[in-house]
């Protein structure tokens, strides 16, 4: 009998796990919701914190945690509000408070209840005279479970805020800019608050089946909008014209007959000058004499845009495409610019960093800057690099790391520098010397399995803890506790070598290789078919 019900309860376990694996659904992605109604935006603070539905989590007696808050050039923002959903620990004492902090400014300072734990909070945000860029919305916890003789890394000292259902609302409208070549990167801005930036590219009817040279400045420009927007989600329709348009003569409009979709932002205006010519106004149809680019505001609506892209030739219209793709040159403080000659090396290899020795890559060649990390808890630093395992030595199973470091003094022995590539632990630095230290070139194996295609992340993660940690109500001390990584640092990159294991569909839908051998695509085409 008792074999029985020990078989049929694990066959109801069973049953009932299984019924829970088919019936588990991945997260829902986090997303900005826009209502047009009123103009408000809802903006999840996980959102904010790289898309994460994780916690944001506050450790310790004076845990912070900071968000950056993008605020566009394009949107004029009238009102916000935070409605934040925490929880605090049950074990704090009426001491204790939550902060909310506006670019380090204290706005709102939040009682921490042990009874009622789970809290709502409704802060008004002031917006005026913020310059666009990025804002620092903060979160400081000072935590406390005795008035006395505490332990400042005891597990109950904490705080969690609701990445999901803690949310910023912005009232925000359109705002019209002068139109700058200049600032493009202030109209396609990735700082939107938008998932999905939606671009028209608007072409005569037929012409892009015609012409190869148009093909190509068509691609050209795609690849404009997704490197401007550093390869955040870009939604790029290519749309026809509509024919037989009828240009009135006395028109004010820069643009007759281009018309923009309420889903879309702006739009590109793509062609030669005789295509186009039913699509302009007089005006802009005598700028065009060579390769040209420009930057106008719609005659719908002046806070968006149309870029026209444009020549007396289809290979003009190349060149001007191919201008908005010299990354590093910077385009005129002006609405238009014409070119008549560009000259460009062709199938150069891949450009990489300069070495500062034969094999070996500088952190700051890779562009990280010198970073000093403070307290218990203090998070990480982290390095990204592109490489492929290709182009490391087979014969050897890991690569080499120089780390240049210090530490501060009064570090308990049990401290160490845990280094982790991509996501996996790979080696641990002692922290140990009480008068603290600095390193150089402290070697650091990485091993090659732990490499993937493509980006890489190394993080340089300490715990830290001080000496001064035994005896009844002994104070624990903790702004000694500093960590520097250094931006001379380097490691092994050597070139990319001669071999290489080809056919490898895996090492194509990572990296492209080896089609992106030359970085300027000669001799490749691609055809995406219906």
């Amino acid at each position: 009998m008792k074999s029985y019900f020990h078989r049929f309860g694990l066959l109801a376990l069973l049953c009932l796990l299984g019924t829970t694996a088919a019936t588990a659904q991945p997260m829902t992605p986090l997303r900005v919701e826009f209502e047009p109604a009123n103009g408000e935006y809802r903006i999840p603070l996980g959102w904010l914190n790289g898309r994460s539905h994780a916690p944001i989590e506050l450790f310790g007696p004076g845990a912070r945690q900071t968000l950056k808050l993008p605020l566009p050039a394009r949107l004029a923002v009238e009102s916000g509000r935070l409605e934040m959903v925490y929880t605090n620990s049950i074990s704090l004492t009426p001491r204790s408070q939550l902060a909310v902090t506006f670019n380090e400014r204290v706005i709102a300072q939040l009682p921490v209840n042990p009874r009622q734990p789970d809290n709502i909070a409704l802060i008004n945000l002031e917006f005026a005279h913020l310059e666009p860029g990025y804002h620092d919305l903060g979160f400081r916890a000072a935590q406390h479970y005795v008035l006395e003789c505490e332990d400042p890394s005891a597990p109950e000292l904490y705080s969690q805020i609701d990445a999901i259902e803690s949310s910023l609302y912005l009232t925000a409208t359109r705002r019209a800019i002068e139109p700058s070549l200049a600032r493009l990167d202030e109209i396609f801005d990735n700082r939107l608050w938008i998932d999905e930036y939606r671009l028209q590219l608007l072409v005569p009817p037929g012409v892009l089946g015609e012409n190869e040279s148009l093909q190509q400045a068509a691609a050209q420009i795609s690849q404009f909008v997704a490197a401007t927007f550093a390869f955040t989600p870009v939604l790029v329709r290519v749309n026809e014209l509509a024919e037989d348009v009828e240009k009135d003569p006395l028109s004010r409009y820069q643009f007759p007959g281009v018309a923009l979709p309420e889903s879309s932002w702006d739009a590109v205006l793509l062609g030669t000058r005789d295509q186009l010519a039913p699509y302009l106004s007089d005006v802009l149809l005598d700028d065009i004499q060579s390769s040209y680019v420009g930057i106008h505001p719609s005659d719908q609506d002046p806070s968006r845009f149309i870029l026209l892209v444009s020549g007396t030739t289809p290979e003009e219209v190349k060149q001007a495409a191919t201008l908005l793709n010299l990354t590093g040159l910077a385009l005129p403080d002006r609405q238009s610019v014409s070119l008549t000659e560009l000259r460009l090396d062709s199938g150069y290899q891949r450009s990489r960093p300069p070495q500062s020795e034969p094999g070996w890559v500088r952190f700051d060649q890779l562009g990280f800057t010198t970073t000093t990390l403070k307290g218990m808890y203090p998070g990480a630093a982290q390095l990204q690099f592109w490489s492929v395992r290709e182009i490391l030595n087979p014969s050897r199973p890991y690569v080499d790391l120089q780390l240049n470091y210090a530490y501060g003094s009064g570090f308990d022995r049990k401290s160490a520098l845990n280094i982790f590539l991509n996501g996996q632990f790979v080696q641990a630095l002692p922290l140990q010397n009480v008068e603290g230290e600095q390193i150089y070139r402290a070697r650091v194996r990485l091993p090659t399995v732990a490499f993937r295609d493509g980006i890489n992340e190394l993080r340089f993660e300490p715990t830290v803890i001080g000496v001064d940690i035994g005896g009844a109500c002994a104070p624990i001390f903790t702004d000694h506790l500093y960590v520097s990584i250094f931006e001379d640092s380097r490691i092994e990159l050597p070139p990319i070598s001669d071999y290489m294991r080809l056919p490898d569909l895996g090492l194509f839908s990572q990296t492209g290789l080896p089609y992106t051998r030359l970085i300027d695509g000669e001799g490749v085409s691609v055809l995406v078919a219906d």
